[in-house]
C-alpha cells in the first residue's frame, strides 16, 4: 500500500534542517570547522538577546555566550 504521507520542504530560500531547528524548544547553533557560527536557531536568540541575523557569521561562539574556551 502506497504512503500518502508528503514531506514538508522548507521555505523557499532556507537551508535544510532550518525549519527543523525552530521547532526545537531548546537552543541550539552550529559552527564550521573556523568556529564561525552557520546556525542559530531563534530559541538561541530568545535565550541571549542575540537576533540570529547578529549571530549568523560571527567567530568564537564561547565569548558571544560569555564563556571561555
Amino acid at each position: 500500500m502506497p504512503c500518502s504521507d508528503t514531506v514538508k520542504r522548507p521555505a523557499s530560500g532556507a537551508r535544510r534542517g532550518e525549519s527543523f531547528l525552530e521547532l526545537l524548544p531548546v537552543g541550539v547553533f552550529f559552527v564550521d570547522a573556523r568556529w564561525v557560527i552557520g546556525q542559530w536557531n531563534g530559541k538561541m536568540a530568545e535565550w541571549t538577546g542575540i537576533k540570529t541575523e547578529e549571530a549568523l557569521g560571527r567567530r568564537e561562539p564561547l565569548s558571544i555566550l560569555g564563556l571561555r574556551g
